[in-house]
């Protein structure tokens, strides 16, 4: 099989190879080493051949065969191929189960939950907005960072509003708080 065949047969997504023992550039194992990890390969040929393969994760269907065997056999490998497709992309990189466990623990320090709660509200609130895990931990992460400055009580911003008066006072520079209040300049715009 050429470079180009195997090129083309890893952009097609090909979940199931069906072929002999011998390939004309070489040994099957040869293309079964190109292949994507979900995709599958069937060796179909006489036993004393495929008794030389030595990899263990080929499937091997000894001839002579009848159709029936052969179509089962098929239909198999095919579903067996979907499911370890579906397994490989459902599983987690370990930087987005970081994220989540980030998120978790943001939740249990800002919110008081216990780590099966935090998990729970996260799984919830995804359930809900149909959304990944950790497509919802990342935006959890990003509003509980955004939280302390943005509080919906405004009590925060007080407590720094009133800190910032003190320094102020503290500083000698209290008649320049009061002057720049005075002709209307948003001192705390940025804690708005």
């Amino acid at each position: 099989m050429s470079r180009e065949q195997r090129r083309l047969l890893q952009r097609q997504g090909a979940c199931c190879v069906i072929c002999g023992p011998h390939l004309t550039d070489g040994p099957s194992e040869w293309l079964f080493d190109d292949l994507s990890p979900s995709c599958l390969m069937l060796m179909v040929g006489p036993k004393h051949h495929l008794d030389l393969c030595g990899s263990p994760d080929i499937f091997k269907l000894p001839t002579p065969l009848r159709r029936e065997e052969t179509i089962l056999t098929v239909r198999l490998l095919i579903q067996f191929s979907h499911r370890m497709e579906r397994f490989a992309r459902s599983s987690r990189s370990s930087a987005e189960q970081r994220d989540i466990d980030r998120a978790k623990r943001a939740l249990m320090e800002k919110r008081g939950l216990t780590e099966e709660e935090a998990h729970h509200r996260l799984q919830k609130r995804s359930m809900d907005e149909g959304r990944r895990l950790v497509q919802t931990a990342r935006q959890v992460l990003a509003e509980l960072e955004e939280a302390p400055v943005r509080g919906k009580s405004g009590r925060l911003r007080r407590v720094l509003r009133a800190g910032l008066a003190a320094a102020l006072v503290a500083a000698g520079l209290l008649g320049t708080l009061v002057a720049a209040l005075a002709s209307g300049l948003d001192v705390f715009g940025t804690l708005a």
